[in-house]
Parts: C-alpha cells; structure tokens; sequence
C-alpha cells in the first residue's frame, strides 16, 4: 500500500568533527529531534565537501582533512520541521539548515497501514 502526504524536508549541514557538549555534534541533533517525535532522520556521512569557509574537507590520502561533511536529514510534516527549529537553534552554533516542501510516499504492508 502507498501512503501520500505533503511534507518537509529539513537538513542540517554540519562536520563529522563538531561538537555538542562533549560528544558528536550531529548524535546530539538526532537526539533533540527525536525527542521531539520527527517522523524520519538519516544521518549521511559525506567523502568529500567545503562549507562557508570554503576549506576543502576529504578523504583522500593526499589531501589533509579535519572533519568530513555530515547531513542531517528529516522528512515530516511542515508543523513538526516547525517544531524541529526550536531543538536546531538550541544545539547549532554553525552549519546550513535547508528545508524544502515535498510529497512523501511511504510504502506499507497492508498489515500495517492505518485504520479508516
């Protein structure tokens, strides 16, 4: 069965390196928006990117690198990515939050759709 809805997408660009109180800057974000019940959060790790610093982070061996790229990404409703703005200012000092409207479709077992 497929399940349409409108939605947002909200992501938070940030480094592997970055910090939250002691332990990892994206684990922390997950867990405020979790806490939050965001419906979906994927955390991507990238190979290779620059920021507003324009500092080229990678993993090749002949370049040195301080931090790959993280992405957060979230997909729920706009009102909830509304709610997800409150935990992102508390625990974001610097990084790129982009959010954009999509139309979801999640597949299900029949088993597990929703009632009437």
């Amino acid at each position: 069965m497929k399940l349409l809805k409108n939605a947002r997408v909200l992501r938070i660009y940030v480094g592997d390196q970055d910090q939250y109180r002691g332990g990892p800057l994206h684990a922390a974000l997950v867990k405020g928006l979790r806490a939050i019940g965001l419906e979906e959060i994927t955390v991507l790790h990238g190979v290779e990117g620059y920021g507003g610093h324009r500092e080229l982070h990678t993993q090749r061996i002949e370049v040195l690198f301080q931090g790959l790229p993280v992405v957060i990404e979230a997909i729920d409703s706009p009102e909830q990515i509304e709610l997800a703005q409150a935990v992102i200012d508390e625990i974001l000092t610097e990084g790129l939050v982009v959010t954009c409207d999509v139309e979801s479709v999640r597949y299900v077992k029949d088993s597990q759709a929703p009632g009437p």
